[in-house]
């Protein structure tokens, strides 16, 4: 199951480091054909984290934060906001890329 974590977790990481980065620098989001299947997949590893790590609340707030975000995102699809959204978004993703580095931390470490 590590491996497996493992490589979702990479996944998650490229991705929240590509996004941050664009909405920081470009101030945009990714276009709705990625961005959709996108929002499902982060909804899909946050369960995987809940199931997994049922201790760490910080998985259910993120959990929560995609499920509402995402279905947002998937019937409303707006992607015009203003530079402060973009610049907050962008710390959103950075501070969640930190959760994903330790929850990469633990997929190495625990048995």
């Amino acid at each position: 199951m590590n491996l497996v974590l493992l490589f979702l977790s990479g996944i998650m990481l490229v991705e929240h480091a590509i996004i941050g980065t664009n909405a920081l620098v470009k101030k945009e989001t990714v276009s709705r054909t990625t961005g959709i299947p996108l929002a499902f997949f982060e909804m899909f590893y946050y369960v995987i984290l809940a199931v997994l790590f049922p201790s760490i609340l910080l998985v259910y707030f993120f959990l929560f934060t995609h499920v509402v975000g995402g279905l947002y995102y998937v019937l409303k699809g707006e992607r015009s906001y203003g530079k402060q959204f973009y610049v907050g978004y962008s710390i959103f993703e950075y501070v969640e890329l930190l959760f994903i580095v330790y929850i990469v931390y633990l997929a190495l470490t625990l048995p």
